[in-house]
């Protein structure tokens, strides 16, 4: 229950009690005018006292002092229990029935800490009421059916009260029962909405995934075909062509970098071991520039194809790349060379024999 409704609640509850009490007061003064039994006067008094108190605590309701309201209102449930348990002894088990009022009040609008000390009092109030019931003589002053009628308009009038109040309860407790399907019904509707989404999200990474993939082996595909195509320019780039069972042709065409004089290294030894050659002429004829970098590359391919027991021919040395050798001062030690592949490939029948 919100605040606003624990407010219309209690206002509602003093629409009822205020006018009952009053109502009371003038009972007990029309009995004083029959009697003129002085009890009558007193509770006539305690009656508009209590009554001038729950209209203080409807003004305090009102300006908004929830709590004080309620304080006061326990206070003049309890109060009146006393006090007509004293004057009345006759109507104790009604009187009884007060303490339950407030504690209902109490359960109702109050709760922390304050709640189990208010519990206690309405306890002690009950056993002081039974007590006081026990020492008070109950003195009749009112006919018997006087008597019957007042028992009568006291349960009655509490009864009454305390119906009220478990109406309320009772309201509150479907408001809060509605509020908890509303509440449920917005959870299971989130929750399917929730798993919906779940459901529409992991259906799109499922699909991202299965098209992450499909690229995934697109690449490996094409890493494959660039790794193949790769391998076929290194061997055109550097072609090994055999002459006969004993001799092999390197022609050099381009620039060279470090990456591709490994590849002539690696190329001309897997070419000799492979064909058993004894012979290995490299032409660079198309190589345009021959640096200190190239030729230690070339020698180096010399020392290895030497190694294997193979002779290394160079021809294609144009004269300008001569001319940059010697004022680069690179010296070609061991190395046979030739002016072209012609005059190399003459002299081949006989170096065969």
């Amino acid at each position: 229950m919100n605040e606003q409704e624990q407010h219309t609640h209690l206002l509602q509850f003093f629409r009822w009690v205020i006018p009952i009490i009053f109502l009371f007061n003038l009972a007990f003064v029309a009995m004083y005018m029959l009697t003129f039994h002085f009890q009558f006067i007193w509770n006539s008094l305690v009656s508009f006292i209590s009554g001038c108190a729950l209209l203080l605590a409807k003004a305090l309701l009102i300006r908004g002092r929830f709590f004080q309201a309620v304080i006061v209102t326990f206070a003049i449930l309890l109060l009146l229990a006393l006090v007509g348990t004293v004057a009345l002894p006759q109507l104790t088990a009604v009187n009884s029935l007060l303490p339950f009022i407030a504690a209902i009040i109490a359960v109702q609008y109050l709760h922390g800490r304050i709640l189990p000390i208010l519990l206690v009092i309405c306890w002690v109030t009950i056993m002081v009421l039974q007590l006081v019931a026990i020492v008070v003589p109950i003195q009749t002053i009112l006919s018997p059916m006087f008597q019957l009628g007042a028992l009568l308009s006291s349960y009655a009038t509490v009864i009454g009260v305390l119906l009220l109040l478990l109406w309320q309860m009772s309201t509150r407790s479907n408001s809060i029962v509605e509020q908890l399907r509303a509440a449920n019904s917005q959870l299971h509707a989130a929750q399917g909405e929730l798993e919906n989404q779940i459901t529409a999200r992991t259906s799109d990474l499922q699909q991202a995934l299965q098209d992450l993939r499909q690229r995934a082996d697109a690449q490996t595909q094409l890493l494959e075909q660039v790794e193949e195509q790769r391998v076929i320019i290194r061997e055109l780039s550097v072609p090994v062509i055999p002459v006969n069972r004993q001799t092999l042709v390197m022609p050099l065409i381009g620039s060279f970098d470090t990456q591709r004089l490994q590849d002539v290294q690696e190329e001309a030894l897997n070419a000799i071991e492979r064909t058993g050659a004894q012979q290995l002429i490299i032409d660079i004829t198309g190589v345009p520039v021959v640096d200190s970098y190239v030729a230690q590359g070339i020698l180096m391919v010399v020392q290895s194809t030497r190694l294997l027991g193979a002779e290394t021919v160079l021809v294609g040395i144009r004269p300008e790349v001569a001319q940059a050798i010697v004022g680069l001062g690179i010296t070609l030690p061991g190395l046979r060379t030739a002016s072209s592949l012609q005059d190399v490939l003459a002299s081949l029948p006989a170096r065969v024999e």
